[in-house]
């Protein structure tokens, strides 16, 4: 079975593809890394910033390509405390973000999720 993984992290999202065999057997079929620097500033304001969240979203659409050409049938996401941690931020109906801050956290997370379930 063809499976996917993607760890969107601090500093970068990694994405990798293996088959695993019903023995439990691992081999890597192909191994990404894109730099996003989404923690660049969010543990001190507890916001992801504009660019660093347009970077992982180009990111994750690219590794869907790549998902699709490699033929993955399933895929795990999981997201950095970073984006954890500004979105209960927003959540808590703090001060609202400035225009085009936050909401991209929330799709950043929601592309994950979504692709972990079309997978």
């Amino acid at each position: 079975m063809r499976l996917g993984a993607i760890d969107v992290g601090s500093n970068s999202v990694h994405m990798i593809v293996a088959d695993v065999s019903r023995e439990g057997h691992i081999e890597v079929v192909d191994r990404v890394k894109e730099m996003v620097r989404l923690g660049r500033r969010s543990f001190t304001t507890g916001r992801l910033t504009a660019e660093s969240m347009d970077l992982a979203v180009r990111a994750l659409v690219n590794f869907k390509r790549l998902l699709r050409v490699r033929r993955v049938v399933r895929l795990r996401a999981v997201a950095t405390s970073a984006v954890r941690e500004a979105l209960k931020v927003a959540d808590r109906g703090m001060a609202p973000p400035p225009r085009g801050s936050m909401g991209r956290a929330s799709v950043v997370s929601r592309a994950s999720c979504q692709m972990a379930r079309r997978h």
